[in-house]
């Protein structure tokens, strides 16, 4: 008797295939949502692979951020969502006063040119 359960929500952005829960990539908010998520993960924060996501703390947070080198590292998490081919831009607003990034990026997706806007607190 196999265990494999398919499962997909029609209109929705999650699918269940071969065991693992997954962001739906057959559309644009379902790419730009998968790019949110991947943004918003602190590294260290999943325990079967601590390399994930980003040092927000360590690496943005600090005196003097290197922001040429931030920009590569958010361009780095973007590519690693599923359904994106090419990041074109990314904007950051950092206030460390309220420590809140707002970060914006455009880019190239599976289904075409896509676009998102994320705003993390810190």
């Amino acid at each position: 008797m196999s265990n494999n359960l398919n499962l997909k929500l029609e209109g929705g952005d999650i699918v269940f295939l071969d065991g693992v829960l997954q962001l739906s990539t057959d559309d644009l908010e379902g790419i730009a949502e998968g790019v949110n998520s991947y943004l918003c993960t602190q590294r260290g924060e999943i325990l079967t692979d601590t390399e994930k996501g980003i040092d927000w703390i360590g690496e943005v947070l600090i005196k003097n951020p290197d922001l040429p080198a931030i920009e590569q590292r958010i361009a780095a998490t973007i590519l690693e969502a599923p359904g994106m081919l090419a990041v074109n831009d990314i904007e950051l607003d950092l206030n460390s006063t309220t420590r809140l990034l707002r970060i914006v990026w455009r880019g190239v997706a599976t289904t075409g040119a896509i676009s998102g806007e994320t705003a993390l607190t810190l």
